[in-house]
């Protein structure tokens, strides 16, 4: 399962958020060894996947927008955090997917988290 690999790869990083937990009836049903694994049996019921993570203050795209503005030196401490942790994640062999200020958490104190790893969705070039 690609949360597990991720999960493990970085999961000790203090600036990247994986999730902790999830769960899902398909998933319970797999390995209770109920469910065929194919994904396309009609006896299971579609149910959501809940994905759980550490709550954070706000997002880099709030902070933005919001006053009192950053200043410079806010600035190059979070850009120094993000690409720390890129590094991290990269020597790892995870990329995140999906990289936006919506996906960057701040604590109160402008501490960086990665949030909503998804290495899954097709990288693009710019």
């Amino acid at each position: 399962m690609e949360l597990k690999r991720i999960q493990q790869a970085v999961g000790h990083y203090p600036h990247i958020a994986p999730y902790h937990y999830w769960k899902s009836k398909f998933m319970d049903d797999l390995v209770n060894g109920t469910g065929t694994g194919t994904g396309m049996d009609t006896t299971i019921p579609l149910t959501p996947l809940y994905l759980v993570r550490s709550h954070v203050y706000t997002t880099l795209s709030d902070r933005c927008a919001s006053r009192p503005f950053l200043h410079h030196v806010e600035k190059l401490w979070i850009t120094y955090q993000l690409l720390q942790t890129l590094e991290y994640m990269h020597q790892r062999q995870v990329v995140h997917g999906m990289l936006t200020t919506e996906n960057v958490g701040l604590t109160s104190w402008n501490f960086v988290m990665l949030l909503d790893i998804a290495s899954y969705k097709a990288c693009t070039n710019l």
